[in-house]
C-alpha cells in the first residue's frame, strides 16, 4: 500500500513537471521561427499561415484565435476575440464568421475599418484594415473599385497579372458556395446548431441560459441544419499593414519586428525592422 501511494505522488508529481514546462514553453519564445530580413517571405499570409501551424503544434489553446478591434464614434474601440477561418494568400485576407446583429457586425457596417491581433506567447502578429461582409455583391463592389481605379488611372497603378488576379479571386466565377454558406458547412455540427440557437450579445436570464444549453444538447441529437441562419456571415479582413513580433530576450525589450505594408498594385513591399 505505501508503495502504491508513493508510486502515485511520483506520477502525480512527473504530470505537474510536465504540464508546468508546457506552460512555460507556450508562455515564453525560445525559437527564433526564421523572423529575420534573410528568411522573409515577400508575401506576410505566408508567414501567418507558417504561425499558426506551429501554434497548433505547440499546443495553444484556440491556436486560430484571434482579437479583433472596431470602433464607432459612438461607441468608440472595442475588441474581442473571434476564430480565423481562411487565409487567403492571393488577397492578403482572412476571413471570420459572426453575426450581423452582434456589436462587432454593427461596428463594422458602420465603420469598416479594423485591426486583428494574433497572440501566442511572445510572438505576435497585427493586420491593419478593413473588414466587410464576403458576400458576391460585396465581391464585385470591391473589384469593381480596384478595376476602376485601374482603367482610369486614378491614383492606383496595378499590373496586368495583378488585373487578372482580381478577376479570379473577386469574380466569384469558380466559387459554387457563397462564402457564408462554404463557412457554415465548414462549422461542427454542435456549432451550426447552437448558431440557430443564439441571439448573440444581447441579454438574457440565467434560466434562459440554461435553457439555451439543454435545448443545444436536443437539438444535437436530433437536428443538423444545412443552411446558415439569416443573420450570420462570413467577413473578410483585407489587411493593409501586417506586422510580425517576437521577443527572444526575457531581461531586455530589443525585439524582432517587422512591418509589411501593401504596393500600389496590390502586392507587398518588402518588409522593414522596426525597434
Amino acid at each position: 500500500m505505501l508503495l502504491l501511494l508513493l508510486l502515485l505522488r511520483f506520477l502525480t508529481t512527473m504530470l505537474q513537471k510536465c504540464l508546468f514546462s508546457r506552460v512555460l514553453r507556450r508562455t515564453y519564445t525560445t525559437t527564433q521561427h526564421d523572423l529575420n530580413e534573410a528568411n522573409l517571405p515577400p508575401n506576410p499570409m505566408t508567414l501567418l499561415n507558417k504561425w499558426l501551424h506551429i501554434a497548433k503544434q505547440e499546443g495553444h489553446s484556440v491556436s486560430r484565435g484571434f482579437i479583433l478591434a472596431t470602433s464607432t464614434p459612438e461607441e468608440g474601440p472595442t475588441a474581442r476575440t473571434v476564430v480565423c477561418r481562411v487565409v487567403c494568400e492571393e488577397t492578403g485576407a482572412i476571413t471570420f464568421g459572426s453575426c450581423s446583429e452582434s456589436q462587432k457586425g454593427r461596428a463594422l457596417k458602420e465603420d469598416s475599418r479594423a485591426e486583428a491581433v494574433f497572440r501566442w506567447g511572445t510572438r505576435q502578429i497585427r493586420l491593419r484594415g478593413r473588414a466587410f461582409v464576403d458576400d458576391e455583391a460585396t465581391r464585385k463592389e470591391r473589384l469593381q473599385e480596384r478595376l476602376s481605379l485601374h482603367f482610369l488611372n486614378q491614383g492606383l497603378e496595378i499590373s496586368e497579372h495583378e488585373h487578372a488576379r482580381l478577376l479570379a479571386v473577386f469574380g466569384g466565377e469558380n466559387n459554387t458556395d457563397n462564402p457564408t454558406d462554404a463557412m457554415y458547412k465548414s462549422l461542427r455540427k454542435e456549432e451550426r446548431v447552437s448558431l440557430h440557437l443564439l441571439n448573440q450579445g444581447f441579454k438574457i436570464t440565467e434560466e434562459q441560459h440554461a435553457k439555451l444549453l439543454a435545448a443545444l444538447k436536443e437539438k444535437s441529437e436530433k437536428e443538423d441544419p444545412r443552411d446558415p441562419p439569416p443573420s450570420f456571415r462570413a467577413y473578410r479582413l483585407e489587411a493593409a499593414t501586417c506586422e510580425f513580433y517576437q521577443q527572444l530576450h526575457k531581461h531586455h525589450y530589443i525585439v524582432d519586428r517587422f512591418l509589411y505594408v501593401r504596393s500600389g498594385d496590390g502586392g507587398w513591399k518588402a518588409p522593414t525592422r522596426l525597434s
